[in-house]
């Protein structure tokens, strides 16, 4: 008897990777470990009032803003290609940080930034006036994340004072270069 191998479909339309079993994930085009020796990365989750988008929220917000305006499309690539890889192979921090910051005004990023809650913006705003290189938004948040060298201290002490009213975690760490499953795989 044959072996049955079901095959995974192709996208027909755009949706969040929530609502897309079934579907094969993008090809892995590009792999280079994160420079972890001195870059460092702030997490600042304040609380989701009102929650991100997920579930039927996600799917509707995709069926809203997608497909995104093809020169979006083009100057995300451009900045991925020219900026964002050349700054983690060069361990260029400045060059990183740029991409970072540039790819946060187009596409559905654009869109998920629209949608945050004032507390959001004002943590993004204060951080983009710290030492951190680039600051983003973690999908639809609440999460904001900066990059940043050694001395991220300005960075952590200016989250921590955004959210000093509304409570939250800011969290200090460095990238890991292996997957999930690596970490499971260990023994304890």
């Amino acid at each position: 008897m044959a072996d049955t191998v079901l095959a995974r479909q192709e996208k027909s339309d755009f949706r969040p990777s929530s609502a897309s079993d079934g579907v094969k994930p993008a090809p892995v085009l590009f792999r280079h470990p994160f420079p972890p020796e001195d870059w460092q990365i702030l997490l600042a989750t304040p609380p989701a009032i009102p929650e991100g988008a997920n579930g039927e929220a996600e799917v509707d917000i995709f069926r809203q803003y997608c497909p995104v305006p093809v020169g979006d499309v083009q100057a995300i690539c451009h900045t991925i290609l020219m900026q964002m890889l050349p700054g983690i192979i060069e361990k260029d921090l400045d060059l990183f940080g740029t991409a970072v910051n540039t790819i946060q005004g187009f596409g559905l990023k654009k869109v998920e930034h629209r949608l945050q809650s004032p507390l959001i913006h004002d943590l993004i705003a204060t951080l983009m006036t710290t030492d951190a290189a680039g600051v983003g938004l973690s999908s639809f948040g609440p999460t904001v994340y900066a990059i940043g060298d050694t001395g991220m201290q300005d960075s952590l002490r200016a989250a921590e004072q955004v959210m000093a009213e509304t409570g939250g975690s800011v969290l200090l760490t460095q990238a890991r270069n292996h997957g999930g499953a690596e970490i499971r795989a260990s023994p304890p």
